[in-house]
């Protein structure tokens, strides 16, 4: 059975999720020019999204960061 968690516990947990986005956004290798639907772009938009809507949870007003050009 699910065991519930306090308030401080899913905080810790939200702020980990987002480090981990935050490192896999950093981590993804530059995007090829000449494939712009290529799997390295779709992931790099899915982290980025990932950490932006955690930064929101977090801290209400962040201002999202724009894609990288």
């Amino acid at each position: 059975m699910t065991q519930p968690l306090d308030a401080q516990e899913l905080l810790e947990r939200i702020r980990r999720a987002r480090d981990w986005a935050d490192a896999e956004v950093s981590n993804s290798p530059a995007p090829a020019a000449e494939s712009p639907e290529s799997l390295t772009v779709m992931e790099s938009i899915a982290y980025r999204a990932i950490r932006d809507t955690l930064d929101q949870i977090l801290t209400p007003g962040t201002v999202i960061t724009p894609p990288e050009q």
